[in-house]
């Protein structure tokens, strides 16, 4: 018979394997005050990349004096807007990106 305090054990026990797992399979959090311009670049480039859309990967980042540069080429001015998106959380946990300049170019293709 399952109770309430054997539930509660269980409980406790599955989010216990989880901190635990969480400890082995995600980096320490690093001091992002000390990373420069191209870590900064390199980590909205990757955040680019993980965002699920082949288009974002060939979209180039530079960084300089707080302003994250976005430069290539979409479809499409949703992916424009995604791309922007997609650094949010980027921008919002490192206080030296005062701003993101995207330069993302949209092509409209012709119809046949």
């Amino acid at each position: 018979m399952t109770t309430l305090k054997n539930v509660a054990t269980e409980v406790a026990a599955a989010k216990s394997n989880v901190r635990a797992a969480r400890s082995v399979t995600e980096p320490e959090p690093r001091d992002r005050a000390e990373e420069g311009p191209t870590e900064i670049a390199r980590a909205a480039e990757a955040a680019l990349k993980g965002s699920g859309y082949d288009a974002l990967r060939r979209i180039a980042c530079e960084f300089h004096e707080g302003k994250l540069t976005l430069r290539g080429r979409v479809a499409t001015y949703y992916l424009k807007q995604v791309a922007q998106s997609a650094l949010r959380e980027l921008v919002d946990g490192h206080a030296a990106i005062a701003r993101i300049d995207n330069q993302i170019e949209v092509y409209v293709l012709a119809p046949k």
